[in-house]
């Protein structure tokens, strides 16, 4: 049986929210057996835990925020999806501002810290929840499901396309692990296109995005001068940005996840169907 872990102990990185712009301070903390992730504002009086979990999700519309009362924490996909695929079952996250920061837009920021804190094994066993049968998300436009995969851990498909943006289908699948992770999904940026960014402004969002932590493209080409990373960057990132939501089940899973043109919204809509065969 495989036990639970943490980290050996505290780190801290501060940097730019992608969406407000502010500058914020974070601090990883080691956390008991049990006690899963959680997140405290301690610049807010009083600084209540916020799980992460499905039941605290407030805002999904650009990123992932967690809420409880007035508190929220903004954009914590990339670093939950560095947390789960790294194998962190408890953690403390203080962040001082309303959201993680940004890093280069990709999950490395978190890879790093949490590889400089190092891994503690806890006296606990890990639970893992096998999908036991077929479950889906559906709207107009998208689609993601859910169901059993032959042994054990987690395989993950995506595919996008934006044909209106001159962007032509991009599809990536792995199974997950820790190496896979570092080598092929955590480098992956954030993107965004020109055309809608007055749309984003609009919003109250963007207000920290530069060509330092996101891809931009107009017209179908990327606007960074050192382009991309990986030729199918941007579903790598769908990949980890999925990989951050399916840790708001709280658990580790085994089972098979495929998506077609998912975001945020789908995503937790299926990682809701997933939690109420859980309890």
């Amino acid at each position: 049986m495989e036990r639970e872990r943490t980290i050996a102990k505290p780190v801290s990185v501060s940097g730019i929210g992608l969406h407000s712009g502010a500058k914020t301070f974070l601090t990883l903390k080691p956390a008991p057996p049990g006690s899963g992730i959680t997140f405290f504002r301690p610049d807010l009086d009083p600084s209540l835990p916020i799980p992460a979990r499905i039941d605290y999700v407030g805002d999904n519309r650009f990123a992932t925020t967690l809420r409880r009362g007035e508190a929220e924490v903004a954009t914590v996909e990339h670093l939950l999806a560095a947390v789960y695929s790294l194998e962190v079952d408890n953690l403390e996250a203080w962040l001082e501002g309303p959201e993680v920061p940004s890093g280069d837009g990709s999950a490395q920021i978190f890879v790093d810290l949490i590889t400089a804190a190092g891994l503690k094994v806890q006296e606990r066993d890990r639970s893992i929840f096998s999908i036991p049968y077929p479950l889906e998300a559906v709207n107009p436009e998208a689609r993601i499901t859910a169901g059993p995969e032959p042994g054990n851990g987690l395989s993950l498909e995506f595919r996008i396309a934006y044909p209106r943006l001159q962007v032509p289908e991009q599809t990536f699948h792995l199974r997950l692990s820790p190496e896979l992770f570092r080598r092929e999904i955590a480098s992956a940026r954030t993107y965004g296109f020109l055309e809608d960014l007055s749309g984003l402004k609009a919003e109250g969002k963007g207000k920290g995005g530069s060509l330092e932590n996101a891809i931009l493209i107009s017209d179908g080409k990327v606007v960074n001068p050192e382009g991309l990373r990986f030729p199918e960057e941007l579903v790598r990132h769908k990949i980890l940005d999925l990989i951050g939501d399916l840790a708001l089940l709280g658990r580790r899973v085994s089972g098979r996840v495929a998506a077609q043109y998912s975001g945020h919204c789908l995503n937790h809509q299926l990682v809701r169907e997933i939690s109420k065969i859980m309890k």
